[in-house]
C-alpha cells in the first residue's frame, strides 16, 4: 500500500509539475503585463484589445496564455477585451507547481478580484472562457462573482475525474487502485471541501448562462463520464453545443483550424454568438 502511495504521489507530482518555456512565446498582439497575487504568487496576466465586453481566458493544464494565442487574437479582433494569465506555478507567473485543478479555481477567483477592483479596465459586461482545467475552473469560480456568461470547453467536472479519466483510458479499471491515494492526497492538499466541489454543482448554484462545450471524441473529458457535459441535466440555465467536426473533435483540436497557429473560426464564431447575443440581433436586423 505504501508503495502504491507513494507511486501515486510520484505521478501526481509530475502531472502538476512547474511549467516553463525559454523564450516565453508571444501573444501575436500588444498586450499589457499585469501582475496579481493568488496567495502568495504573484500571477503573470495580460490585458489586449478593446471593447464594452471584457472576456478572461482559463487556460488548461500545462498551458499558458499563449497557448490559445489564436483564441485570444479572434477575440480581440471581434472587439472584445481579453484578459488571460498564467496559473500559479506557469509560466510567467511564481510558484513552485501549478499544485492542482483547485488551485486553478482560486488562482480565477483571484483574477477576477483583481479586474473588479480595477473597473474592468473600462468594460461593461464580464464573461469568461476556459479550457479543460479552465473550465473546471470557470465553473467554479462562477457563485458570488458578476459574470454576465461563461463558456466551458472541454471542462472535466472534478479533480477526483479529471486525474483518473485519461488514466482509465490507458489502462481501463486498473486505474482505480490509484483512487484511494489519490483522493487521500488531494484531500490533504486542498482540503475535503474544496475536493469535494464539483464544477457542476458550482454552475448550478450560481444560475449563470453557461454554454458547454465538448468534442464527440474527447478522450481526457470524454461525454459520458468525466465532462461537465455528462451533467447537464442538472444545470437548466446550460446550453450543450457538441462539435463533431472531422479531425476537429477532441480535446484540443476542436480550438483550432488547419494549422496551430489559427482558432477555428466556426466554434469561435458559435461562442461570440452565445457570448455577445445582443451583436448577432443587431446584424439580423440591419440586414
Amino acid at each position: 500500500m505504501l508503495t502504491l502511495f507513494l507511486l501515486t504521489v510520484l505521478i501526481y507530482h509530475r502531472c502538476f509539475r512547474r511549467y516553463d518555456a525559454d523564450p516565453e512565446p508571444e501573444l501575436g498582439l500588444p498586450a499589457k503585463r499585469l501582475t496579481f497575487l493568488s496567495g502568495p504568487n504573484r500571477l503573470q496576466g495580460y490585458l489586449c484589445g478593446t471593447g464594452d465586453t471584457l472576456a478572461v481566458l482559463a487556460p488548461g493544464l500545462g498551458n499558458g496564455a499563449f497557448s490559445y494565442a489564436p483564441q485570444i487574437q479572434w477575440l480581440a479582433r471581434a472587439g472584445l477585451r481579453v484578459f488571460s494569465f498564467d496559473y500559479t506555478g506557469c509560466y510567467g507567473s511564481t510558484g513552485r507547481s501549478c499544485r492542482g485543478f483547485p488551485q486553478a479555481a482560486d488562482d480565477l477567483r483571484a483574477a477576477l478580484r483583481f479586474l473588479e477592483e480595477n473597473g474592468r479596465f473600462g468594460s461593461r459586461r464580464l464573461v469568461l472562457l476556459g479550457h479543460s482545467m479552465g473550465g473546471y475552473a470557470v465553473c467554479c469560480a462562477l457563485p458570488g462573482s458578476r459574470v454576465d456568461a461563461a463558456v466551458c470547453i472541454g471542462g472535466v467536472n472534478s479533480p477526483m475525474e479529471a486525474t483518473l479519466s485519461p488514466v482509465l483510458h490507458h489502462i481501463g479499471v486498473l486505474a482505480y487502485a490509484h483512487y484511494p491515494a489519490l483522493y487521500l492526497y488531494q484531500a490533504a492538499r486542498f482540503g475535503l471541501r474544496a475536493l469535494r466541489r464539483t464544477a457542476a454543482q458550482a454552475a448550478a448554484e450560481s444560475g449563470t448562462p453557461l454554454l458547454l462545450v465538448g468534442g464527440v471524441h474527447d478522450w481526457i473529458a470524454p461525454l459520458h463520464r468525466s465532462s461537465i457535459l455528462a451533467h447537464l441535466h442538472a444545470l437548466p440555465q446550460a446550453q450543450a453545443l457538441l462539435w463533431a467536426e472531422p479531425e476537429h473533435d477532441g480535446h484540443a483540436d476542436l480550438l483550432f483550424g488547419a494549422t496551430r497557429s489559427e482558432a477555428n473560426p466556426a466554434l469561435m464564431t458559435q461562442i461570440d454568438r452565445f457570448l455577445r447575443p445582443e451583436k448577432f440581433d443587431e446584424m439580423k436586423k440591419s440586414c
